[in-house]
């Protein structure tokens, strides 16, 4: 190894390779601080469609006359917008929350009054 130059060969070949664990690991500290921001915000979303939902089945526990047709819920997070179909046994409640960076999400459920329970859930993302 005492050849000319062998030894800034190295030098530079190990110095090389150390560059690109150092990018590589920036770019994955990027994009796991990008997809923990993504999970908060699908979080917050989990929230309010959980939160509006209770609140809805609230409301319409204490409404008799099945008055209730739509509406909006505001949170510190985002909004959600309730729409409700009444009938005799059932009502089908469809929530839309919004957070405040814009992700949403829709989900639907049928309120039977007789049994006070909830039926038939569905979800589903809405992507801007």
């Amino acid at each position: 190894m005492n050849e000319k130059g062998m030894a800034l060969l190295l030098v530079l070949v190990i110095l090389a390779m150390m560059s690109m664990l150092t990018l590589h690991t920036l770019v994955l500290y990027q994009q796991e601080k990008e997809f923990l921001g993504l999970e908060k915000s699908m979080q917050k979303l989990d929230w309010l469609i959980v939160n509006g939902k209770d609140e809805v089945i609230h409301l319409l526990k204490l409404d008799e006359d099945h008055n209730i047709t739509s509406g909006e819920l505001v949170y510190d997070d985002g909004v959600v917008f309730y729409f409700v179909t009444s009938s005799e046994q059932a009502d089908v409640v469809a929530l839309e929350g919004e957070t405040d960076d814009n992700y949403a999400k829709r989900a639907t459920f049928s309120y039977n009054r007789e049994t006070k329970k909830m039926e038939n859930w569905r979800e589903m993302m809405i992507w801007n």
